[in-house]
């Protein structure tokens, strides 16, 4: 039977950087993934999704948007599962299961051990129990994406998260008439107030009906169309569509195990260097706890073989920017001013708004502003929230001054381009 130091159970964000991680410090390792390297990240989500809003922005219709998409995907997964080949890494095509610790047996009869097994294994489309979320007229965000080239001229959309609202944006972008359905009092509801209530007036600007506090009670297809029922401030409501999109999050995906393993709603609780509960199995990604993010998962894949190798780690596992692939983007980091006044910090909060910004002028944005939430008493920057047509870049710059415990006056000894939207960061450091 076979012996590795290291073997990664799935071949996304996560399991991949943990790969090249232990071939980085000449470890053995073997890679079982049932499906198609690069997770959901690269085949339905983060890569698919931002390419249809680029190419749906440019003017493609939505099936010359999928094709795009589909040769970004093709492209990316060829270069990985290429690195794979060329350094010689074991690549079992087969669903694999942890009977105890420290072995792995696999669907297709591949047996072998392992000195440290790190699960990757994902995450799967989460589904509510509502009535007729079986139906025809309703898929998930997977089947959503694969079924892209012939949407629909009406979509429902249920869940104001990050995923309902890029579909929407994307179907807006394809001329679709949209209704975004969320049961929370507001749409990004984890999120700065102010982004969120921007985000909603600026769906709305472009035709998206937007409901938040829409318990949904029933999906129907009557005649061909799909029915959805909801609540809304005690009334019952109900609203009609081609196809309803249930985007209501993502669940952890875990191997069969043969012993016990302590987890929380479905995801293994980790610890320090993605330890779980049992010695020897490591959690990364979307199937450990904490936010579901690709970035998250690459930092944590390195950062856990980092520690099985008795190396110091490189990155802040606590500090992870998140971004909406809204038009226009949003995205933050650290906390927001509530965030860090309910954990008791005395804060100062300044506001650059993009209105005047030139090149907000020149792309003809909307509303748009970039926020900064600092210590009131030694200006050490806690957080930013942006929205902005390029938010997803501009954050980092807010992620490297938490991490390094910068001040807005250390922010504001650089000089910024112009013209660019980063340079109305320098209003918040005069």
């Amino acid at each position: 039977m076979e012996h590795y130091q290291i073997a990664v159970l799935g071949g996304g964000p996560g399991g991949m950087n943990a790969v090249k991680e232990a071939l980085h410090n000449g470890l053995s390792v073997v890679l079982v993934e049932d499906s198609q390297i690069g997770g959901t990240c690269l085949n339905r989500g983060c890569i698919p999704t931002k390419a249809l809003l680029r190419s749906l922005g440019a003017g493609l219709d939505t099936a010359a948007a999928r094709d795009k998409a589909d040769q970004i995907v093709t492209m990316l997964r060829t270069g990985a599962e290429g690195m794979l080949q060329q350094c010689k890494v074991p690549l079992v095509r087969a669903r694999a299961s942890v009977p105890e610790p420290g072995m792995v047996v696999c669907s297709d009869g591949t047996r072998f051990t392992a000195d440290h097994i790190i699960l990757a294994t994902g995450s799967r489309p989460s589904i509510p129990p509502i009535e007729g979320a079986d139906l025809a007229v309703a898929v998930d965000s997977d089947k959503f994406l694969a079924g892209f080239a012939t949407l629909p001229a009406e979509v429902i959309i249920i869940g104001g998260g990050a995923i309902g609202l890029e579909f929407a944006t994307a179907c807006v972008k394809a001329g679709r008439k949209v209704t975004v359905l969320e049961a929370l009092p507001r749409i990004l509801a984890n999120m700065d107030r102010e982004l969120s209530q921007s985000v909603a007036l600026n769906l709305r600007r472009c035709g998206v009906a937007c409901h938040a506090g829409a318990a949904v009670r029933k999906i129907a297809e009557e005649e061909g169309k799909a029915v959805v029922t909801y609540t809304e401030n005690g009334k019952e409501a109900a609203c009609r569509g081609d196809l309803v999109l249930i985007a209501t999050g993502r669940r952890a995906v875990l191997p069969e195990l043969g012993f016990e393993l302590k987890t929380e709603r479905g995801a293994a609780v980790t610890g320090a260097a993605c330890r779980t509960s049992v010695p020897g199995l490591y959690a990364v990604g979307d199937c450990a706890t904490g936010v579901q993010l690709a970035h998250k998962a690459m930092a944590e894949g390195t950062g856990c073989v980092r520690a099985i190798c008795g190396l110091p780690p490189v990155k802040d596992l606590s500090l992870v920017p998140a971004c909406v692939f809204t038009d226009p983007e949003v995205a933050t980091v650290g906390l927001d001013a509530d965030g860090a006044r309910k954990a008791g910090r005395q804060v100062v909060v300044k506001k650059a708004a993009l209105n005047t910004n030139p090149r907000t002028l020149m792309s003809g944005s909307g509303r748009g502003f970039v926020k900064v939430v600092a210590d009131a008493d030694s200006g050490r920057v806690l957080g930013a929230q942006i929205l902005c047509d390029r938010a997803s870049d501009m954050i980092d710059e807010f992620t490297v001054a938490i991490a390094n415990g910068l001040t807005l006056a250390d922010m504001g000894k650089v000089i910024r381009p112009h013209p660019t939207y980063v340079e109305a960061l320098n209003e918040l450091f005069e």
